[in-house]
């Protein structure tokens, strides 16, 4: 653990570990952030360095205290996790970079639901009137209606709007269900009739 393990402060080459390539682009990154832990496997103290991206200063976080360091205090044998940011994208803004982050709705995509609760896509059910399938804490997961949802409004486009499914079920927010969380079916439910909120 106090071995010197020396890496990059700029222009760390990642090319040859990226899957998909687009043709043309250099995937270069500069080191922007570390965290360091002092002490042993079971007991120590974390101490963060992190660059101004307005000053290039380079600050050490420890606690409440914040202190300028010089670039060649930055490597030393206590780095344990360091933070990259490519080169291209350094000047772009979050919607540039991911524009549809939260309209692919990918698994793991943190939900603020309307209740105040935070939890964690585990499937978006196209066409269903409870698309999200969410998960709270560890023994719970959610069926909810994109009313129970909160847009995020900062990268969020407008909602289109759905044609209102007919039959029995309601046009207003279904019911919620829970259950112990477990593997999610696919078809069929439990409860009667799709205003249930169960999969489908």
């Amino acid at each position: 653990m106090q071995s010197l393990i020396t890496f990059p402060l700029y222009d760390f080459d990642l090319g040859e570990h990226v899957a998909f390539k687009e043709a043309g682009k250099e995937y270069l990154y500069d080191l922007y952030g570390i965290v360091n832990h002092y002490g042993t496997m079971s007991f120590g103290h974390y101490i963060g360095f992190v660059k101004n991206e307005h000053t290039g200063e380079w600050l050490r976080y420890n606690d409440s205290r914040v202190t300028p360091i010089t670039e060649d205090q930055v490597q030393t044998n206590a780095a344990y996790i360091l933070f990259y940011k490519r080169k291209d994208l350094a000047s772009k803004k979050m919607e540039e970079v991911i524009p549809t982050l939260n309209v692919t709705k990918f698994p793991g995509m943190p939900v603020r639901l309307t209740s105040g609760k935070i939890g964690y896509l585990l499937e978006y059910r196209e066409g269903n009137p409870c698309p999200y399938v969410v998960g709270l804490g560890v023994n719970t997961i959610m069926y909810l209606s994109e009313a129970s949802i909160v847009p995020d409004k900062d990268s969020w486009p407008a909602r289109k709007s759905k044609t209102v499914p007919t039959g029995n079920i309601p046009a207003t927010k279904p019911p919620v269900r829970t259950q112990k969380q477990k593997k999610i079916p696919k078809v069929g439910g439990t409860g009667g009739g799709a205003s249930d909120c169960v999969p489908f």
